[in-house]
C-alpha cells in the first residue's frame, strides 16, 4: 500500500476524522460545533485551534468522535491547521501523514494512531 501511497483502514478513518474536525472548526459543520471546546491559548506551541480534551471515566466515552482523535488534532502543524480550503488541508494533511509514517519503520499510521 505504501507504494501506492495508500493509507490502511486505520489511516484513511484517522484521515476521515481529521478532516470532520477541520470542517467543524472553520465554520462548516455548525451543527457539531458545541461537541467541540477550544483550548485557552497560554503559550507559544502549536497552531490556536488547539482542542480541550474532556475527562472520560469510561473506555466508550474515549471512542466517541468529539475525543478520540483530539490528541492527534493538536499535534498537527500550524500549516496544516489553518489551511484556507478543505483541498489545500487535504493535501497538507496528506504530506504530513506521509512524512509522519515514513519516518517510523511500523505500518502506516500506526505511529500516530498511538497517540490517542
Amino acid at each position: 500500500m505504501k507504494d501506492l501511497k495508500l493509507f490502511s483502514v486505520k489511516g484513511r478513518l484517522l484521515r476521515a476524522d481529521l478532516i470532520k474536525y477541520w470542517k467543524v472548526l472553520h465554520g462548516h459543520a455548525d451543527h457539531l460545533q458545541s461537541l467541540f471546546t477550544l483550548a485557552p491559548v497560554v503559550g507559544t506551541r502549536g497552531h490556536p485551534l488547539k482542542l480541550t480534551l474532556p475527562r472520560c471515566y469510561s473506555d466508550a466515552r474515549r471512542r466517541f468522535f468529539n475525543v478520540r482523535r483530539i490528541l492527534v488534532w493538536n499535534s498537527l502543524p500550524e500549516n496544516v491547521v489553518l489551511a484556507q480550503s478543505i483541498a489545500s488541508f487535504k493535501q497538507l494533511l496528506a504530506d504530513h501523514l506521509n512524512d509522519v509514517c515514513c519516518m517510523n519503520l511500523t505500518d502506516c499510521c500506526e505511529c500516530i494512531l498511538t497517540l490517542d
